[in-house]
């Protein structure tokens, strides 16, 4: 009887030594199969700055290594309402009639000018050299050190070949300043915080995506007189006034005998009154 006793003791013992072991097999299986789900569940693509960039699709923002673009935005600009970020000044050019010109005799057949025929007509004509004083304008910003910015109503996808790829050839200055995004970049247009802006819409918008992308705070008082903008269009420039106020708007005179579709583009006059404002606000 005692060795019935002792037999039954020694088994039960036994049974409950393997007991952790086959608990911690039926552990390990779990764990893996978890892992391996998870794998599966990453798809290829999903990330939203791998998406194709269109450079005339609104809805395309800058790359910022993975950050979403509020990140981006929080990172860049000052959010104290009373101080300025103290950020470069920002020269942003009008296109059609401010950088380039149309039936101005000064410009109209001129080598320097680089008078060319458009493939499509921006307002109702193909002819386009540069303005009068374009390159000086964009050397005399680049020279003081400031950014650029491109705010136009031209659709960017029909004016691509006409205005925007021979910008590095037309604006020497432009081409070789390492510290301006290259304009032939489509990544570099139309986004939320692009610094090139072609597209309808108001050009309050255009200026404060264009401010952001510098790290201006659009809604900053003192940012916004960080800005020099340059604009053929009477509407424009008082949209500018009453939408940013403190933003240096100032206008580009059109030809007299037809102010509507005609005009000799920036001069050095409205470049030096730019940078007098400018002065003037420090």
């Amino acid at each position: 009887m005692l060795r019935f006793f002792l037999f039954i003791f020694l088994s039960m013992a036994c049974s409950r030594s393997e007991m952790p072991t086959l608990e911690r097999s039926n552990v390990k299986p779990g764990i893996s199969s978890l892992g391996n789900h998870h794998d599966g569940q990453k798809e290829i693509g999903s990330d939203p700055y791998t998406t194709d960039d269109s450079p005339n699709d609104d809805s395309q923002s800058n790359k910022t290594d993975g950050k979403n673009e509020d990140e981006a935005n929080d990172e860049s600009i000052s959010l104290d309402p009373e101080k300025g970020s103290g950020r470069q000044v920002i020269c942003i050019f009008d296109y059609d009639l401010t950088l380039s010109s149309h039936s101005c005799p000064t410009t109209q057949n001129i080598p320097e000018y680089h008078c060319k025929t458009n493939q499509n007509p921006t307002y109702g004509w193909f002819d386009q050299c540069l303005g009068v004083a374009a390159q000086a304008a964009v050397k005399r910003c680049i020279e003081q050190g400031a950014a650029i910015g491109i705010a136009s109503h031209s659709p960017l996808e029909a004016s691509y070949e006409d205005k925007v790829r021979p910008i590095k050839d037309q604006f020497p200055d432009w081409a070789t300043a390492s510290s301006i995004p290259d304009p032939t970049d489509s990544t570099q247009w139309n986004c939320e915080t692009c610094p090139y802006q072609m597209m309808r819409g108001n050009k309050v918008q255009h200026i404060s995506r264009i401010m952001k992308h510098y790290g201006l705070n659009p809604s900053v008082m003192e940012d916004r007189k960080q800005v020099i903008f340059w604009d053929d269009s009477s509407t424009n420039i008082n949209d500018i006034n009453s939408g940013l106020n403190g933003v240096h708007a100032i206008p580009v005179a059109r030809l007299e005998n037809e102010p509507e579709v005609s005009g000799c583009g920036i001069n050095q006059a409205a470049i030096d009154r730019g940078w007098q404002e400018y002065q003037n606000a420090r």
